[in-house]
């Protein structure tokens, strides 16, 4: 918790190699480099909370590597929430690589958001159960956007409502009973310090995003409060609220007379 750990270099892990349950909340894990896993490698189970994972490069999983089945373990569960994973790259699952070469990962995303990520191969921003791996991915009130190759998903993915993509490869659909946004510009600005602990993506003033998620009644993804809700900064929204990792900016108009 409230830690940063950046510039280190592994064969596994760059940055964290996770064989035990772990929690990384309120810190910011980048720059690191691996060939699996360059942020996380998880081979047990990890939940990531109100923090940034950016600008790590690894050959698997340039953010998170979960469940490889070329390293010693072969199964993992990740949980993220409230956080981002921007700019990361890798071969395969800039942001994410789930269950792969025979392994199995569990992957659960909530209220967070990915933003330029990139992969050579497959999924720019998650790429799940490939090369004879197994996994399940899940994602709720997510933004996936940015990704200069790889498209932003590959594999299935399972869609629990209010999420957005911007290249239409994750599964999404605005039909009811969803509420998605696929292939929709998100209007974000950059990965910077907008107040809170870590580094963020903020949406810019009119992005579609903002006020998406209704208030009354709560909504819950992933058994997760999204709205009402306090975000990756430790801001507070009571109205209606934003898909992501942040609450956007919200005009107030008044009348005078």
């Amino acid at each position: 918790s409230n830690v940063q750990l950046s510039g280190n270099a592994a064969y596994v892990g760059g940055g964290i190699f996770n064989a035990g349950p772990l929690t990384v909340s309120h810190s910011q894990v980048s720059g690191n480099s691996a060939n699996y896993g360059a942020g996380i490698d998880n081979q047990s189970t990890v939940d990531v909370t109100d923090s940034t994972i950016s600008g790590n490069s690894a050959g698997r999983g340039g953010g998170i590597d979960n469940g490889q089945g070329n390293i010693n373990g072969s199964s993992g569960v990740v949980t993220v929430t409230d956080s981002t994973l921007a700019n990361n790259t890798a071969t395969d699952g800039g942001g994410v690589d789930n269950g792969d070469d025979g392994g199995f990962g569990t992957l659960t995303v909530t209220a967070s958001t990915f933003m330029d990520n990139s992969a050579t191969n497959d999924g720019g921003s998650i790429d799940n159960a490939d090369n004879s791996g197994g996994g399940t991915a899940s994602l709720g009130g997510t933004i996936l956007a940015g990704a200069t190759s790889g498209n932003e998903c590959s594999g299935t993915i399972t869609d629990e409502d209010y999420n957005l993509d911007d290249d239409g490869t994750c599964g999404l659909s605005s039909a009811a009973p969803f509420y998605d946004l696929p292939s929709t510009n998100p209007d974000l600005g950059p990965l910077q310090n907008n107040g809170g602990r870590t580094e963020t993506v903020l949406p810019m003033l009119g992005s579609p995003v903002i006020g998406a998620i209704p208030s009354s009644p709560p909504t819950t993804l992933n058994g997760v409060q999204v709205c009402p809700r306090t975000d990756q900064r430790g801001v507070a929204r009571s109205g209606n609220c934003t898909i992501g990792a942040v609450e956007g900016p919200v005009v107030t108009l008044y009348v005078v007379s």
